[in-house]
């Protein structure tokens, strides 16, 4: 596993700040009435990058963008980070190029290499954004596409803000698991 021991996020921040890399948090599809509240450790995460001035992204599921289906971010988080951009996914990638508007395209045009992770569910949507997978609707494993990884950024999450299961790609290329929010 890819564990950075015995370090904070915020320690791991200022750290890869240090070394020059530039740094967002991505909240992955908590939104709308899901069985289980957020984990209360991402609102704390929210809470400690906001005085570091980091982006903060909302990507959203909206398999119906024409009929405006979209659910917000759940309350809480959106609270948290009043001036996070909203990006909409048709599918499961958040990296897929029919995002509106373009993720990859946006993070680069920010120069940003490093993207703290959070979400649900960690065997999907947010497993698929971070180290790729296959992208589809529900029921249509749909085509396999490049997740953040694959695509030169590096990931930093923890288990503590991942929900949906354990996540199993804690050994991936790219991946950096902290330990403490």
């Amino acid at each position: 596993m890819s564990v950075i021991h015995h370090q904070t996020l915020r320690q791991a921040i200022t750290q890869y700040e240090q070394e020059g890399h530039q740094i967002a948090v991505v909240v992955i599809d908590e939104q709308g009435a899901a069985a289980q509240p957020q984990t209360p450790q991402q609102a704390q995460v929210l809470a400690h990058v906001a005085p570091l001035g980091l982006p903060v992204y909302f990507v959203e599921l909206n398999p119906n963008p024409g009929a405006g289906a979209n659910l917000p971010t759940r309350a809480p988080l959106a609270a948290a980070a009043p001036g996070a951009v909203v990006i909409t996914k048709p599918h499961i990638n958040a990296f897929a190029s029919n995002v509106n508007p373009n993720f990859h395209t946006t993070l680069q045009g920010q120069g940003i290499r490093m993207l703290v992770m959070m979400g649900y569910s960690s065997q999907q949507c947010v497993k698929v954004s971070a180290v790729g997978g296959y992208d589809g609707p529900p029921h249509n494993p749909g085509i396999m596409r490049a997740g953040a990884t694959g695509l030169g950024y590096t990931v930093l999450t923890s288990q503590l803000v991942l929900r949906g299961g354990q996540a199993t790609w804690t050994h991936e290329r790219g991946v950096r698991f902290y330990t403490a929010v």
